[in-house]
């Protein structure tokens, strides 16, 4: 049964994808808080501490203020679709540059300095598409269902985190310490890019703007 049977299409792919999208935001916030952790050592050096994992998490976390600012008037302007796409690509392309940067042993400090910079830039991208899809998903549900669907929205981020914590306890099961810290983490970070090309490609089909929301350009 859907959750918003009134709606058209449309409106049920937003509200749809504003849940699911949010899964997808929460998987990339964290990565780097349980994924990055066992493999600081490659990325930060041998001498890497807690303060380094510390600076990546930070990052993300200065980046998603500038993002909601920048991104939350945009969508005001532009549409929340288009920008939530934007948001999306960005988000994707973070995650998919964090998996493939160098090791310590290669490029020394720059390796764990990449890291960070491109996690502000992500939380950035992050912080966008969490304030323009979510808004497109309240546009468009019923008054009545609204509390409902806001409350599956933010339910996301704990189904997020387990689905981390679980991912990264099995990749070192699998692969060992060792070799997780020497690739296996990057598995994790492409995944997560993958999910964001996937929401990018359902809400380039399916997602529209809801035709009563008047733009102010």
């Amino acid at each position: 049964m859907s959750l918003v049977p009134d709606l058209p299409p449309a409106g049920r792919a937003a509200v749809r994808a504003g849940v699911v999208g949010n899964y997808v935001d929460q998987v990339n916030i964290f990565l780097p808080v349980v994924a990055l952790a066992p493999a600081l050592v490659t990325l930060a050096g041998p001498h890497a501490c807690v303060t380094s994992g510390a600076l990546v998490v930070v990052a993300t976390l200065l980046g998603r203020p500038v993002g909601a600012m920048v991104f939350g008037r945009i969508a005001d302007r532009v549409g929340r679709t288009r920008t939530t796409q934007v948001a999306i690509a960005g988000t994707a392309a973070c995650s998919l540059l964090i998996a493939a940067v160098p090791t310590h042993a290669s490029v020394g400090v720059l390796a764990i300095g990449a890291v960070v910079l491109l996690r502000f830039v992500g939380g950035v991208f992050l912080a966008g598409e969490y304030t323009s899809a979510i808004p497109l998903a309240m546009e468009w549900s019923p008054p009545r269902r609204r509390g409902l669907v806001s409350g599956l929205i933010m339910s996301m981020a704990p189904w997020a985190q387990s689905t981390i914590a679980f991912a990264t306890a099995a990749l070192l099961a699998l692969l060992g310490p060792a070799t997780y810290a020497e690739w296996g983490w990057r598995l994790s970070f492409v995944a997560g890019g993958l999910a964001s090309l996937a929401l990018l490609a359902y809400y380039s089909a399916r997602v529209a703007d809801a035709p009563h929301v008047v733009r102010q350009r």
